[in-house]
């Protein structure tokens, strides 16, 4: 899988720590996306998969940075969700 923002580690390790359940990086990154899509149809009804995509390039500027994150594995994505 390869990150949007082409720091693949740093996708990686993102996506094991929200998703450690799952065994691969793909499944990881469809189910992060598939509950932000979820939350965006809910919330907004309008193209929910723009925005899901949205809140994970956001999220994953965010720990780029270096900015730490303090949010729970579980309201991580959507605590960047409601920003978008």
């Amino acid at each position: 899988m390869t990150s949007p923002m082409g720091d693949d580690l740093v996708f990686e390790q993102l996506l094991l720590r929200l998703e450690p359940a799952l065994s691969d990086t793909t499944q990881r990154y469809m189910q992060l996306r598939l509950k932000l899509v979820k939350y965006f149809a809910w919330k907004t009804g309008q193209d929910p998969e723009l925005h899901a995509d949205e809140a994970i390039v956001r999220l994953l500027k965010t720990v780029t940075a270096g900015q730490e994150i303090l949010s729970t594995r579980k309201n991580l994505p959507l605590c960047t969700a409601r920003k978008v």
